[in-house]
């Protein structure tokens, strides 16, 4: 075939696939992470045990997408509290009666502590039987015989073992209230004890476990 600029016709590349979709399809072509059972997706979720890295396994296909929510374990590494707060409220959406949750939370340093405390109330909400609670180092913290830096904790009713770790935030806890499941408890931070509902003149330092089988706060 001639052409008048004297070019001869090119032949068209090879099609371009994708590594990723190559690698998990079968020898006849079907999609081998798309034929997995529920069962089988939410076990390889839960050993990530990383929400973020799970939510982003929705890119290997469509069937995985929104299969997080239904993870009963849960960490959260350098997520922002608004984020963890999101992922909550998808959480307890298709969240089965009854679930038993277990929170890991690692928030990055210098959070705002009305986040921090917005956040605590939702994870109160979901209500887990196990929660870590960390703020990385670095956080803001100054004290002029006060501190401005708060954390409320809120009460968790069905936690039977609460682990936090707030560094130089200080932890308030609830003027009243029960944890009435609750049998480990390890906190290591500023513990803010109260008095005859005024705070001490300095928070209290408290870092290790503190055996607490029942709690009530009046």
């Amino acid at each position: 075939m001639d052409l008048r600029s004297g070019c001869r016709p090119r032949s068209r590349p090879p099609p371009q696939h994708d590594g990723a979709a190559c690698h998990r399809r079968g020898p006849g072509g079907a999609d081998r992470a798309s034929n997995l059972s529920d069962d089988l997706i939410l076990l390889a979720l839960a050993r990530l045990r990383c929400a973020r890295t799970a939510v982003r396994t929705g890119l290997l296909s469509r069937r995985w997408r929104g299969l997080w929510t239904r993870l009963t374990d849960l960490s959260f590494s350098s997520v922002p509290p608004a984020a963890v707060e999101a992922a909550f409220s998808r959480v307890t959406a298709v969240s089965p009666i009854g679930a038993a949750f277990h929170l890991d939370i690692n928030l990055p340093s210098r959070p705002e502590p009305a986040d921090v405390d917005s956040l605590m109330r939702a994870a109160a909400l979901i209500s887990p039987v196990g929660l870590v609670f960390t703020i990385a180092p670095d956080a803001p913290y100054s004290y002029n015989g006060y501190t401005t830096n708060w954390i409320h904790l809120p009460c968790f009713q069905h936690a039977t073992s609460i682990e936090l770790d707030t560094h130089t935030f200080v932890v308030q806890p609830p003027e009243a209230g029960e944890f009435p499941a609750l049998q480990r408890l390890s906190m290591s931070g500023n513990i803010q004890h109260r008095r005859h509902g005024h705070p001490l003149p300095a928070p209290a330092r408290s870092r290790g476990q503190v055996p607490w089988p029942r709690c009530r706060l009046d």
